[in-house]
């Protein structure tokens, strides 16, 4: 978040997230066992659909640890 230039503050027990033009997202306050929790929910759940044109990319997506000289010995 950080990254994306958000703005993080912890004072008085409370932890507060800002965005980069300083509106305030989120104010959380701190839990017994020191732990922030804020739970986030979406409007609307979204669907992602990918197309892919190389299909020998299709095996390295489905099985990311393997690289293609892996698949070689395979087939």
């Amino acid at each position: 978040m950080l990254e994306k230039g958000y703005e993080i503050k912890m004072k008085d027990y409370t932890l507060t997230l800002l965005e980069t033009k300083g509106h305030m997202i989120a104010k959380v306050a701190m839990t017994k066992n020191r732990m922030f929790l804020l739970n986030i929910e979406t409007d609307m759940p979204k669907c992602l659909n990918a197309y892919v044109k190389d299909e020998t990319w299709l095996c390295h997506m489905r099985l990311g640890h393997v690289n293609f000289d892996s698949l070689k010995m395979m087939a």
